[in-house]
């Protein structure tokens, strides 16, 4: 069954990243959308690192 609703995701962290693996895998289209500098969040809950200050 193919789907012909377009999903849009907003961030593409580890989260919204498992959520598009997700739909895609249910047969949805996806698009993620980031920010330019994007920001880690979850601090000890992920493998990322938030962007120093500097």
């Amino acid at each position: 069954m193919t789907r012909d609703l377009v999903v849009m995701v907003k961030g593409a962290g580890e989260t919204a990243s498992g959520v598009a693996w997700r739909l895609v895998k249910s047969h949805f289209k996806v698009v993620l959308t980031e920010i330019q500098q994007p920001l880690a969040a979850g601090g000890w809950r992920t493998f990322s690192r938030r962007p120093s200050s500097t």
